[in-house]
């Protein structure tokens, strides 16, 4: 039942929590308004073994020159503590309005050294970070559940959410709704050697704002995969998310990640090039057991639904394609960039639409394409391939 509010640190404006520390509990505390000059605008945690905070409010922190407007964890790596496996939990929380304008994690910044954090039924809403504008996760193991990220903001990458390092996250019951990128991931970023196992999880409306006419690639309206990440998720939902001037509405998956997905729906994304539900440069991307890429919108590019940019060979099955649109160029379901092998089984092709290929679009020097089992079924082609 503590108020901490209005002070000063060049550490930890509200708090400090030294080295060493064996147990920290805080219940019912709000930590408002303060300013830490370098890490931690509200509270800084140097390494206690056991860190949980319980029905607490984190509001207009700031931390002026690095990391952690509204928390800064630095996880200990030490051994010995019988509940080792959670000793991070954060629980009925709201960050918000809090900031690390120059660093990373505007209300939350948590270094892991392997170790685990738990969020779970929590808000994090209007917090503003160089990256990672709600939470910046790194080097460690996190668990989201029933934890809504809304209206965060990243100046460079991952609106709502960065993983860095070796950072493990998985997600169950979570939004992530209307959080905004200048460049990539407008909902989440997973940087190079990370994973996300996501379950049940909804994002929608979030923009990544990367300009490809200045050259480069990038986008992923909810989400941008690094090379060497890895994405599993199962009845996940991308809903109305926009890559405004770049590739991947929904999804940007770089070459040699790995996404896949059980159930999912990709509906409503919009990019400015390609890609309007997903961007692939990977040929390990898998919706599997009824996945639906429906009524997605490549305004200016290829692959209204999905597009490939992928050298290797690559299969594609299971999925459904309805009504997605590329608008200016080809492939309204489905375009592939490169003269690769494919294998489609068990696809549904239907009122997708393109200048050319409305269902499906194929590069020229494609040595071998097989479909089984699948359905293209009143597709439109304003010039040819209907």
């Amino acid at each position: 039942n503590l108020i901490l509010q209005m002070n000063e640190a060049v550490y930890g404006g509200g708090l400090y929590i030294p080295p060493g520390s064996t147990r920290v509990i805080m219940n019912n505390t709000v930590v408002d308004s303060n300013i830490a000059d370098i890490s931690g605008g509200g509270v800084y945690n140097n390494a206690s073994w056991v860190f949980r905070v319980y029905d607490s409010v984190f509001r207009e922190n700031d931390a002026l020159m690095k990391d952690g407007g509204g928390v800064y964890i630095e996880t200990s790596s030490a051994i010995g503590v019988s509940d080792q496996q959670q000793r991070v939990v954060l629980s009925n929380l709201t960050f918000e309005r809090n900031t690390a304008t120059a660093g990373a994690g505007g209300a939350l910044y948590r270094s892991g050294n392997g170790s685990s954090i738990g969020v779970h039924d929590s808000l994090v809403s209007q917090n503003k970070a160089k990256t990672g504008g709600g939470f910046y996760l790194v080097n460690g193991s996190s668990s989201l559940t029933n934890t809504n990220f809304t209206s965060n903001y990243a100046t460079t990458t991952g609106g709502a959410v960065v993983l860095s390092g070796s950072e493990m996250m998985s997600s169950s019951w979570c939004l992530l709704d209307s959080n905004d990128a200048t460049l990539s991931g407008g909902g989440v970023y997973i940087a190079s050697g990370s994973t996300l196992e996501g379950r049940n999880t909804l994002y929608s409306d979030n923009i990544a704002r990367f300009d490809c006419s200045s050259g480069g690639n990038g986008g992923g309206g909810a989400m941008y995969m690094e090379d060497e990440t890895v994405v599993s998720s199962s009845m996940d939902r991308y809903w109305n998310n926009r890559a405004s001037q770049g590739n991947g509405g929904g999804l940007y998956v770089s070459g040699e990640s790995a996404w896949s997905c059980s159930s999912c729906v990709l509906q409503n994304n919009t990019a400015y090039y390609h890609g309007g539900g997903i961007y692939t440069a990977s040929w390990k991307v898998d919706l599997v057991d009824g996945s639906v890429i429906r009524d997605n919108i490549a305004q200016t590019g290829d692959g209204g639904g999905f597009y490939s940019a992928s050298q290797k060979n690559m299969s594609i099955s299971g999925i459904t394609f309805d009504s997605n649109h590329a608008m200016e160029q080809r492939g309204g379901g489905v375009a592939l960039e490169y003269p690769v092998d494919v294998m489609m089984n068990n696809l549904i092709l239907q009122m997708n639409e393109a200048v050319y290929g409305g269902g499906l679009y194929i590069p020229p020097g494609s040595t071998r394409v097989i479909m089984n089992n699948t359905v293209v079924d009143s597709n439109i082609a304003d010039i040819s391939g209907g």
